[in-house]
Parts: structure tokens; C-alpha cells; sequence
């Protein structure tokens, strides 16, 4: 245990950024230019637009493509510090004094679980599922809740909270519940009523969000 404190002491949280936002940016790179190619889209549109459309639809998509990848590392900054911060009040209630740069790290380290599902997307759609379409793209949520509905019957707001509730979303709770563990030194129980509590809080507010605005602009 002291050996695994020691180890997670020792890990610079600038250097784990920037190789989280290096290894997402290229698991996005790799998605763009193997699953998510041109056909993909003429597959997925040819009943609803003309080809030209779809062709104007292609050259704004290449146009920006570069978005997608400047704004990893400020989106990466504002997940981890929202969750950063929800349990820095979920360990102040607990009265525990966790330094919100501890915590960072904590969350930082717990996203590298969340890559894993990116990379079988990858591999599920370049080597199993050869016929896809967008949505078989987009609702795509390995070992999430997601899986035991049919989303042709689902109300297009019931999906999103679906895919997020996974088997990646439990493991994320225990790696943060046993980050607190090591810095704190107290029960990986108590750390992870903490984690539920503060974080858990945190998810269903964000997915209550969501729900309300996909109702209100569907």
C-alpha cells in the first residue's frame, strides 16, 4: 500500500494531461479517418439529401475537423475540474482536507479508464460491424444500460443517461473512491459514500441538464 501511495505521489499531473490529451487525440484521429469515413455518411443520408448536399456536408466537416481536436485539452480541463471541485465539497462535508490539486490528479488518472471504450469502438467497427450507419456510431456504448433497449423504441432524451450508466462509469467511481483512499488513508467505503455522493450528485444533475434541454429543443 505505502509502495502504490508512494507511486501515486510521484506522478506529475501536467505530464498525465498532456499524454491523456495526446493518446484521446489520436484514438479521435483514427476513429475520422477509418470508421467515420464518406461512405459512411452517403450511407447514412442518401434517402434524405441530394449528393451534393452531402458533398457540401463533407467539406464543412473537413473544414473544422481541427476543432475537434484543439479543444480536447480545454474540455478534458473542465470535466476533471467541475469533478475536481464536486468532490472537493463531498470531502469538505466529510471533513476531510483533500488539496484540489490532489484531487485533480485523482480524477485524471480515473479518466484513462474512459479511453478504453473509445478503442473498441475502433476495433468493433473496423474488424466486426462492417455495415454501419451514424446512429450505430453514435449510440454506441459498450457494456452500458444502453444495451438491453432497442433505440429504435427509446425516446431520443432516454438514451443519453442509458449510455452513460456503464460498467466504465462504476469502474471510474472505485479508481477516484480508491485514489481518496490513498491520500486520506480512510476506508475505501468511506471514500466511495464520498464519490457517490458528491460525484454521483454531480452526474445525475448534469443528466437531469441534458434530459431538460433535449425535452425543451426536441
Amino acid at each position: 500500500m505505502n509502495s502504490i501511495r508512494k507511486s501515486f505521489s510521484q506522478i506529475d499531473f501536467r505530464v498525465y494531461f498532456v499524454l491523456i490529451c495526446i493518446i484521446s487525440a489520436f484514438l479521435t484521429f483514427v476513429t475520422q479517418r477509418f470508421v467515420v469515413g464518406d461512405q459512411i455518411y452517403f450511407r447514412t443520408y442518401n434517402e434524405q439529401l441530394s449528393v451534393e448536399s452531402i458533398q457540401q456536408l463533407l467539406l464543412f466537416r473537413d473544414k473544422w475537423q481541427w476543432i475537434a481536436y484543439a479543444i480536447i485539452p480545454l474540455l478534458f480541463l473542465i470535466k476533471l475540474s467541475a469533478i475536481a471541485l464536486s468532490l472537493s465539497i463531498g470531502c469538505f462535508m466529510a471533513n476531510l482536507s483533500i488539496s484540489f490539486k490532489r484531487l485533480f490528479k485523482i480524477c485524471l488518472i480515473g479518466e484513462t479508464i474512459f479511453l478504453i471504450p473509445a478503442l473498441i469502438k475502433i476495433i468493433w467497427f473496423w474488424k466486426f460491424q462492417i455495415e454501419y450507419s451514424l446512429n450505430d456510431l453514435i449510440y454506441f456504448a459498450p457494456v452500458s444500460l444502453l444495451n438491453f433497449f432497442d433505440t429504435n423504441e427509446l425516446q431520443k432524451w432516454f438514451i443519453y443517461p442509458l449510455q452513460v450508466i456503464s460498467l466504465f462509469e462504476v469502474l471510474y467511481w472505485l479508481i477516484v473512491a480508491y485514489g481518496l483512499k490513498l491520500v486520506s488513508k480512510k476506508p475505501m467505503l468511506s471514500t466511495l459514500k464520498i464519490v457517490l455522493g458528491s460525484y454521483g450528485t454531480g452526474l445525475l444533475v448534469w443528466l437531469t441538464f441534458v434530459i431538460f434541454i433535449q425535452l425543451n429543443f426536441s
